[in-house]
């Protein structure tokens, strides 16, 4: 695991621990209870509320970040220069008289801080317009969010959007006429060694829900799509699949999803070479989800996170299927990695898309 950074919590054994010790560092020093209460509210004041190293193994709900509220169907994406995590759009759901209701397609952009906790919204001048099962990526050389296509309620979206984090601004980058056709639940990651987005798949049609398995590239330093022939069919058309980006290896790791016509696809994963353009069958099978996210952990391991259970693959290439014990399962729901391997969650539904969503919250998979 690499290197923590930031400030962090204190826990609540920690917590006795500082108070016993203030109490009785205090006594030894011919204090009173006052003085060392004064001692622990300044302390308290000062103190940051969340934090890395309070983390325990496994699953856990931070405090305080539910301010976004309930929604499924957004982006959860790790800025690992700054330490910061955005939260993009969403179908939104609010609560009222314990009775879920639909608050409609969200276009807001939250940011949560790693090292010290605490959303904040911004990018709240010109924006994106309202989308939900969108894609997004972040870039490392230009310090921002790049952002393409999703769904609204009157149809599909096919425009290209960045987010700028030096000025806090949006701006449209979709001008050229060649361009891949408007789609929802599709893959976008970038590809760092020739500075351009790689975007894969998704659902073109919602009314006969027609996939699409094509690959296209754009150029982040000039502008302007390209269609990229994959050598071989691969996995074929699906959309909402689940996909990490293994950089180092320059392929794209992708399973599960669905078909056209909304079938669930085999339990298999593809590799993408981003050099040449081939698919590859990878690993063993693992699942069938149609909403999974798949995350890389610690130990050179993969996670696959849908359902009741998450799934891990192992040094091996098999898969080890485990059961939920803290996170509430979900489908339809972010996440992201962070430089640690840690994984960050936030929404989805409780098992369809016409299902409830679960209870707003930020949650993150300190490695065992």
């Amino acid at each position: 695991m690499g290197e923590r950074k930031g400030t962090y919590a204190v826990t609540q054994t920690a917590l006795r621990r500082w108070v016993q010790f203030t109490y009785e560092t205090a006594n030894r020093h011919g204090l009173t209870s006052m003085h060392a209460r004064s001692i622990l509210l300044v302390l308290s004041v000062s103190m940051t509320v969340w934090g890395a190293d309070a983390l325990q193994p496994g699953w856990n709900l931070l405090p305080d970040s539910a301010k976004p509220g309930m929604r499924c169907q957004s982006t959860l994406t790790v800025d690992p220069q700054a330490s910061r995590v955005y939260l993009l759009g969403g179908d939104v759901r609010t609560a009222l008289a314990g009775q879920e209701r639909r608050s409609g397609v969200s276009a807001d952009l939250w940011c949560w801080s790693i090292a010290g906790g605490g959303w904040k919204q911004v990018g709240t001048g010109a924006h994106p317009s309202p989308r939900m099962n969108h894609a997004a990526c972040w870039d490392t050389q230009r310090r921002g969010l790049w952002v393409f296509g999703g769904s609204y309620d009157a149809g599909m979206l096919g425009d290209l959007w960045f987010y700028d984090t030096a000025t806090d601004a949006w701006s449209d980058r979709q001008a050229t006429e060649v361009r891949p056709d408007a789609r929802e639940g599709h893959i976008l990651v970038r590809d760092d060694r020739l500075d351009r987005l790689i975007l894969v798949g998704g659902l073109t049609s919602l009314t006969d829900k027609r996939a699409v398995n094509d690959v296209w590239a754009w150029s982040c330093a000039s502008g302007g799509w390209k269609r990229l022939d994959a050598t071989n069919q691969g996995p074929g058309p699906r959309y909402q699949a689940g996909a990490w980006h293994d950089s180092a290896n320059r392929r794209l790791l992708s399973g599960g999803g669905f078909t056209s016509g909304g079938e669930a696809t085999m339990n298999a994963m593809w590799a993408l070479d981003l050099k040449q353009i081939t698919w590859s069958a990878y690993a063993a099978p693992f699942h069938e989800s149609p909403a999974l996210t798949l995350t890389p952990i610690s130990g050179n391991r993969l996670l696959a996170l849908a359902g009741n259970s998450e799934r891990i693959q192992e040094a091996q290439g098999a898969w080890k299927q485990r059961a939920l014990i803290t996170l509430p399962p979900r489908q339809f729901h972010a996440a992201c990695s962070d430089a640690n391997n840690r994984v960050w969650v936030y929404g989805g539904t409780t098992k369809g898309l016409t299902d409830p969503c679960v209870p707003a919250g930020l949650w993150v998979r300190e490695n065992p």
